[in-house]
């Protein structure tokens, strides 16, 4: 049997979109219907500008090497009472995965959270993904679990302050598009 690796997953195909449907528990257990989608693609030498080490001013020609293998892009609606709706983005940069390609490290600056760093595991039809925050108040966890198809995935992942659970989501991904 074969140690599976990110790259035997589905969702680590470059330029692949990811439609997600669910819901986002808010701490005080309020649940909010999400809708939105999970980009991913190989990172460019643009994307350097999302690390702060280089300006939005700096000329394209001067950017260094691509930052990461990979950029995630995820862009969630949580709709909130009387239909209005809160978006919640992130774009994470992923590193080339190492330990035979089982795991890779990826970064992200939250506004509400900071600095995050965290790492993707493949186990056999899932793939985890464990998260803190640079000063270690935050943390979260994720598992990815492929479904039979293999164009879906179920996500249920939480994310604590101190500790204490401040936010809990239940989503499907189906694969939307393939660049």
């Amino acid at each position: 049997m074969q140690t599976p690796t990110l790259e035997d997953h589905p969702f680590f195909t470059d330029g692949v979109t990811w439609s997600a449907i669910g819901h986002y528990v808010e701490e005080g257990g309020r649940v909010l219907p999400a809708v939105g989608t999970y980009r991913l693609r190989q990172a460019t030498a643009g994307d350097a500008r999302l690390t702060g080490a280089i300006l939005p001013s700096d000329p394209d020609d001067d950017l260094p090497e691509a930052p990461a293998r990979w950029r995630l892009d995820v862009n969630l609606r949580l709709v909130l009472v009387g239909g209005d709706h809160t978006a919640w983005q992130a774009v994470m940069l992923i590193d080339d995965p190492d330990n035979g390609g089982r795991d890779a490290f990826w970064s992200w600056h939250s506004l509400t959270m900071g600095d995050l760093t965290g790492h993707f595991s493949a186990v056999g039809d899932s793939f985890l993904n464990q998260a803190f925050s640079e000063d270690g108040s935050y943390g979260l966890t994720e598992c990815f679990l492929l479904a039979e198809e293999d164009e879906a995935y179920l996500v249920r992942g939480a994310v604590a302050r101190d500790g204490q659970t401040i936010g809990a989501w239940a989503l499907e991904l189906t694969l939307a598009e393939e660049s």
